[in-house]
């Protein structure tokens, strides 16, 4: 009996604190008590959702929510397409309302030169944390567009995978995207971490 419970509280332990399939090495940025992900404002923030230029409409898939304080947030639309006329707060708010835009997984961002580098970090079935890294080229101030992979190089078809920005409305109901940046280890510091949690507490109160 006692070998029972020691199972059913390490498995616990296991699926209350998930490791990590990653080093402190392997991630590209860290939040600082001062982070700034875009110093220059290369790009607004907001909501970027695959889009097609050739039509003028976002498609079926993934996208990205950027927020001001380097805090990453994928997104989905499980729309086969939405004309960008017809991407208006009120028709957002209904899509979130009806689950045809959901979201995900957390991260961290930054712009680097002409690029932004994204690290989200994923925790399927809350037993490990996966990184993963992606590189877009920045277009301009709203769209960005995929680096191909090495087996996407030398396609003789190549597909532009772009990203344009829907303007963040005030009236949207975005996620809170806190839980990652609760996480000590995405702090370059523990106590810039513990500063952190202590600004939350009180503006939380």
């Amino acid at each position: 009996m006692i070998f029972i419970l020691i199972g059913i509280s390490v498995s616990g332990c296991v699926m209350l604190f998930p490791h990590k399939e990653f080093k402190k090495a392997d991630q590209r940025a860290l939040f600082t008590t001062h982070y700034a992900a875009d110093p220059d404002g290369t790009l607004n923030t907001g909501l970027y959702l695959l889009y097609d230029e050739s039509c003028s409409k976002f498609l079926k898939g993934g996208g990205f929510i950027l927020f001001e304080d380097g805090c990453i947030e994928s997104a989905f639309l499980s729309l086969d397409f939405l004309c960008l006329k017809d991407a208006t707060s009120e028709n957002m708010e209904k899509l979130i309302d009806a689950h045809f835009l959901t979201f995900g997984s957390e991260g961290i961002y930054f712009v680097k030169g002409e690029k932004l580098l994204t690290d989200i970090y994923y925790n399927p079935m809350y037993k490990i944390w996966e990184l993963s890294k992606e590189e877009y080229i920045i277009i301009d101030e709203n769209t960005v567009e995929t680096l191909p992979t090495e087996n996407e190089i030398n396609r003789i078809c190549k597909v532009r995978k772009l990203y344009r920005r829907i303007a963040m409305f005030s009236s949207l109901s975005f996620p809170s995207k806190q839980s990652i940046k609760n996480k000590k280890w995405m702090w370059e510091s523990g106590s810039e971490w513990k500063i952190y949690k202590k600004s939350e507490e009180i503006r939380n109160k």
